[in-house]
């Protein structure tokens, strides 16, 4: 019941719950604390945290199936303009797996591209790895074949320089639908 400004960390103890319900699969759970966090005012000293607790949010609803809800969050960073650009294009790849789930590919397509290249900027490979695969994944149901190998391997490149290596599970599906 504290305010923001008398208990400055609250939004980095209630996000750091949230994602430990979130990291093990209890996404109904884990949105009860972030959504408290998340309507918290946002400060100099906490904006950042509160951005990551919306991210997280959406990647909850994601999971739980409610994409229009889901949408909202990383729509609301993307229009954020205290949110930085690693920041937004984390969204950004975000909104268009909803999209890619929902095979609105077209939509998809920018917002993956927006997601890889702040990705590259910040040198985070695991991250750009992340958006190639569904992104190789709309190639190949669009039967753009030569793209769509191009892709897969960018990604299986950043996926080793990351070191990331549980991204393959999302990857190796997709490498499979190719050679076949």
């Amino acid at each position: 019941n504290m305010d923001p400004d008398s208990y400055p960390n609250m939004a980095a103890q209630l996000n750091l719950i949230g994602m430990s319900y979130y990291y093990f699969g209890d996404y109904e759970e884990a949105v009860g604390y972030l959504e408290k966090s998340s309507k918290l005012k946002k400060t100099d000293f906490n904006a950042t945290e509160v951005i990551s607790i919306q991210n997280t949010l959406g990647l909850c609803y994601q999971n739980l199936g409610d994409l229009d809800q889901s949408d909202q969050y990383f729509r609301a960073i993307i229009k954020d303009t205290t949110a930085s650009a690693i920041w937004r294009g984390i969204a950004s790849g975000n909104l268009g797996y909803n999209h890619y789930l929902k095979g609105e590919f077209e939509k998809a397509i920018p917002l993956f591209e927006t997601n890889i290249a702040e990705a590259l900027i910040q040198n985070d490979y695991g991250l750009a790895a992340g958006s190639l695969t569904p992104l190789s994944d709309i190639y190949l149901k669009q039967h753009k074949y030569k793209e769509a190998k191009q892709k897969i391997e960018t990604a299986r490149k950043y996926i080793q320089q990351s070191g990331e290596t549980d991204r393959l599970r999302k990857l190796y599906p997709v490498m499979s639908k190719w050679y076949a």
